[in-house]
């Protein structure tokens, strides 16, 4: 048994923060974000959300996310078991910023 939500966090000598906050919202959904800060300024953060259904899981990772400039990164997984001893799947990962984006698609399988 674990108990939600779980905040994670530490603080070196000059300020600067890493942290976590993950919240298990149903049976089957977790999510979790994490940031981190140099001083008073944040360098990195991220939202993630994982399902878990009966035989797949998707996930949803959005990192540095900056609306005003248009930039960040989308990273989806799906991993869907095909046999009890085999799954397969595949990742998304998109990233934008000012004069750049690009997409990459990769294939998995796991066979155990």
């Amino acid at each position: 048994f674990q108990a939600f939500p779980v905040l994670v966090g530490d603080m070196d000598n000059s300020g600067s923060l890493n942290a976590q906050v993950v919240h298990q919202l149903s049976a089957r959904l977790r999510s979790k974000v994490a940031f981190q800060t140099q001083q008073s300024k944040f360098v990195n953060w991220q939202l993630d959300g994982e399902f878990r259904g009966s035989d797949f899981t998707a996930a949803l990772t959005l990192g540095n996310p900056d609306i005003l400039l248009g930039s960040g990164i989308l990273v989806a997984h799906y991993l869907q078991s095909v046999t009890p001893s085999l799954a397969l799947g595949g990742e998304l990962v998109y990233h934008r910023r000012p004069g750049e984006e690009g997409a990459v698609l990769s294939l998995a399988g796991r066979y155990t």
